[in-house]
């Protein structure tokens, strides 16, 4: 029997394990908590405790010098660094706890020693960016087979799917956390070819969280007369305000608006975000990933490849 391997999404805000079952069908394992997605945040507790994952993000209001959360966007950079209780970590050393979280957590509850891995990352990743994400893996214990596009892992398994069916040209485009790539794939069934490839690993999720945090203290700022850069420039206040940010991003994929509840300093104050302010304070970043996606399809056409069966 073939000895299992199983894929890593690496993510710039959540993180996720999988691996494909006896029928060939790929399965999530879902970790302790009962997810399927684990937050890629590090929190190092003082007692020397370092936890990862959704308790990890709780504690970035209340602790937010000793909480680390999107580091993939530092993976290669041989400059960043965190100092914590007067010792380094590298992108590849914070990373490695987050996989470490992964693979532990289908172990105890499923009994499987992980040790063979795929780990995806973006496409503009060139090989410093994916040497540090192997190495990250190397410091949790696996033994890292590669490390693939998540595009290309996109159309690997949409490929799965389309069994003996005929070849299809596929735009994979993928809005992240912290990165947005977009590419072009041809499919066959005995090949992946890479057409044309675009995005920006500075555009992503947090990027749509910021506006909103935004919005929210200008409202607070609005109603109390507080200074909205006074909540901006407070650590635990801003911790706060993305979290808000995100369950009210959240909130507006089934409802027309949100309110929020603000206290700071002597304020309090009930803000309100509605889809339609939503769509126009993030038009702008939407507009870019299709302005993006109009320029790998031009460049692709000049090279001789007009045709586009789908999307993912």
């Amino acid at each position: 029997m073939s000895k299992k391997v199983y894929g890593i999404d690496l993510g710039t805000t959540y993180s996720c394990i999988a691996c494909v079952d006896e029928h060939g069908k790929p399965v999530i394992y879902n970790n302790m908590e009962g997810q399927a997605t684990t937050p890629s945040v590090v929190y190092f507790d003082e007692s020397g405790e370092i936890v990862v994952g959704q308790a990890a993000k709780e504690e970035a209001s209340l602790h937010p010098g000793r909480v680390v959360d999107s580091v993939k966007r530092a993976m290669g950079d041989a400059n960043w660094e965190k100092e914590i209780d007067g010792e380094i970590y590298n992108p590849q050393r914070i990373s490695s706890y987050i996989l470490r979280k992964l693979v532990n957590d289908v172990r105890d509850q499923f009994g499987e020693e992980v040790e063979d891995v795929v780990i995806t990352c973006p496409a503009y990743f060139g090989p410093t960016e994916k040497e540090a994400t192997k190495q990250a893996g190397e410091l949790a214990g696996l033994n890292v087979r590669y490390v693939i596009p998540e595009p290309t892992a996109a159309a690997v398994s949409y490929g799965m799917e389309l069994g003996e069916e005929e070849g299809q040209t596929v735009l994979v485009y993928d809005l992240g956390g912290g990165t947005f790539d977009v590419t072009l794939i041809e499919i066959s069934t005995n090949a992946i070819k890479v057409i044309g490839v675009g995005g920006d690993k500075e555009l992503g999720g947090k990027d749509w969280d910021e506006l909103i945090v935004e919005h929210l203290a200008e409202q607070f700022a609005n109603e109390t007369g507080e200074s909205a850069d006074a909540l901006l420039n407070d650590a635990e206040m801003c911790a706060e305000l993305f979290k808000m940010a995100e369950e009210a991003k959240v909130s507006l994929s089934s409802k027309s608006s949100v309110k929020k509840s603000i206290r700071y300093g002597m304020g309090h104050a009930v803000v309100e975000l509605t889809r339609e302010q939503f769509d126009g304070l993030t038009r702008s970043k939407l507009e870019r990933t299709i302005s993006l996606t109009r320029e790998m399809l031009d460049e692709a056409r000049q090279s001789g490849h007009d045709r586009l069966d789908t999307i993912l």
